[in-house]
């Protein structure tokens, strides 16, 4: 489903036809309910599920560094054909193994309407604004600048220092500022990632590390979405993020190339993406859903009163740990309640 909508988009394929379009059956989908550990990819169901079908593509796969242009025709055609023939004896296998372990209508009602409004959206895609996206980054740019003056006068106007190389931050870091070595990495150097720096900041309330910490904010934004995103623009001015019902073992959606959910919470990025002329767009999210699931299922009554009365489930258990009324429960509580 996901290569037809990339198809379809490339061949300028008109939206109602896809959102129309009646996608059936799709063997990925099916095998992520069987078992949702294994590989889904078609080799890999081949090889379980029609082994004596499994390497079909090695004669294929010999070209595929030229390009599929330079195959032979008849080799392509066979190729073609075989991968619609195991699809299909897949697909057989699956709706019987679906039916088996009572997962059909889960299946037919729930994940295959769902993948059709996820190909839609990835299809669709979402407007986005780049000529906001190069002034926020013009702007980060001269932030960074100023933020490496900053810290070359913290160490003596000294120039010239990568502060995203961590060899040359380990030796500012732990040689010349005399920091202490807070975490390791597997190979035995000085851990320089965001956690190790912020904790020594709070240790140490040395400007430096505040100027880099932001440095690396800014450059992670700036590169990640800023520039990153502009890349992903594509001809009609639209982001055409990929949406994944079989990207997690537990069932949720995920989101890649780029990954839609991954937006920063309030951040400048948000205003890249903007609605057509005469839309909105909406934000909708489930408060603590799993939470007031599992508190259902597992009939926790105090939970469930909590709930009904309105108390942040986060606040009222961290005030069970730390002996504390709800109103008196601080946010670094809190945070550490669900970071358990």
């Amino acid at each position: 489903m996901k290569f037809l909508a990339k198809l379809f988009r490339d061949y300028n394929v008109s939206d109602k036809f896809i959102k129309y379009f009646q996608f059936d059956f799709d063997t990925k989908i099916a095998h992520h309910l069987i078992d949702e550990n294994k590989k889904h990819d078609l080799n890999s169901l081949v090889a379980e599920y029609i082994p004596e079908e499994f390497g079909y593509w090695e004669e294929i796969d010999k070209f595929k560094k030229g390009g599929m242009g330079l195959v032979p025709v008849d080799m392509v055609g066979k190729y073609c054909m075989k991968d619609c023939e195991v699809t299909l004896r897949l697909a057989d296998i699956f709706y019987e193994k679906l039916t088996e372990f009572d997962l059909d209508k889960l299946f037919f009602h729930l994940s295959m309407p769902l993948a059709r409004v996820c190909t839609y959206m990835e299809f669709m895609g979402v407007p986005f604004d780049v000529e906001k996206a190069k002034e926020l980054l013009e702007k980060a740019e001269i932030r960074q600048t100023e933020l490496e003056e900053a810290m070359s006068r913290e160490l003596g106007g000294r120039k010239g220092i990568n502060y995203n190389s961590s060899v040359q931050l380990q030796k500012v870091l732990f040689d010349d500022l005399h920091l202490p070595v807070l975490v390791r990495t597997p190979k035995g150097q000085p851990a320089t990632g965001k956690p190790v720096l912020q904790s020594l900041y709070d240790k140490t309330k040395i400007k430096f590390l505040k100027y880099l910490l932001e440095y690396r904010t800014v450059s992670s934004i700036a590169s990640t979405y800023y520039s990153g995103l502009m890349k992903k623009v594509m001809s009609d001015g639209r982001v055409h993020g990929g949406f994944n019902v079989t990207g997690t073992v537990t069932g949720r959606l995920s989101s890649s190339n780029p990954n839609m959910q991954n937006i920063p919470r309030g951040s400048d990025v948000k205003v890249l993406f903007v609605a057509e002329k005469s839309y909105k767009i909406l934000q909708f999210d489930y408060a603590q859903a799993e939470l007031r699931m599992m508190a259902w299922y597992a009939k926790d009554k105090l939970m469930m009163k909590a709930l009904a009365d309105g108390v942040d489930p986060h606040s009222y258990t961290a005030g069970l740990i730390f002996s504390k009324k709800v109103e008196d429960v601080t946010k670094d509580e809190r945070a550490a309640e669900i970071g358990r």
